[in-house]
């Protein structure tokens, strides 16, 4: 019995195996983080095109529609929401609200002539990305990230588009 238990010490038969096995492994996890890192960065381009396309629409429609109406129920708002609306984001139409789209001030023109939409990947208002590598690590609580407040910080928001107060001209 002492015998074979020294043959066992010297024995290199299946380290082949191990070794093999340890280097599947890493490749594994390596091709599946890149894999998540491309889903992330695929959403947030979406997102972020969903927001700019949502200003742009908003900008023009405030532009060539009607300048002064920021309402809810306006041209600008209901153009820059629709349009977000059109672009996916992960295979999913992002939540945009009226809310959302906001009309901030231009310190050059001392006007609220700009258009600007944020955009929330889900209804529910949630931005969680669904990864392969998350399946794995995630306990049974999923970590959002949060403002010093308390609410959930935005997906994305649009570039601020500027309307300029002339017919047939968008800067």
């Amino acid at each position: 019995m002492l015998q074979r238990i020294r043959q066992l010490q010297h024995d290199e038969r299946g380290v082949t195996l191990v070794f093999v096995s340890v280097g599947f492994l890493a490749f594994l996890s390596a091709t599946t983080l890149a894999i998540d890192v491309g889903l992330f960065m695929t959403a947030r381009t979406q997102a972020q095109n969903a927001a700019d396309a949502g200003a742009l629409a908003g900008a023009t429609a405030l532009a060539f529609n009607s300048f002064t109406d920021h309402s809810a129920s306006g041209p600008a708002v209901t153009g820059a929401i629709t349009t977000a609306h059109n672009n996916l984001v992960a295979a999913q139409v992002p939540s945009v609200t009226p809310a959302d789209v906001t009309f901030p001030l231009d310190a050059t023109t001392g006007q609220f002539d700009q258009v600007q939409v944020t955009v929330y990947r889900t209804q529910a208002r949630t931005n969680p990305v669904a990864t392969l590598m998350g399946r794995i690590f995630r306990g049974p609580k999923r970590r959002r990230l949060r403002n010093g407040d308390g609410s959930r910080p935005p997906r994305e928001r649009g570039n601020v588009c500027h309307a300029a107060n002339h017919p047939g001209q968008v800067d």
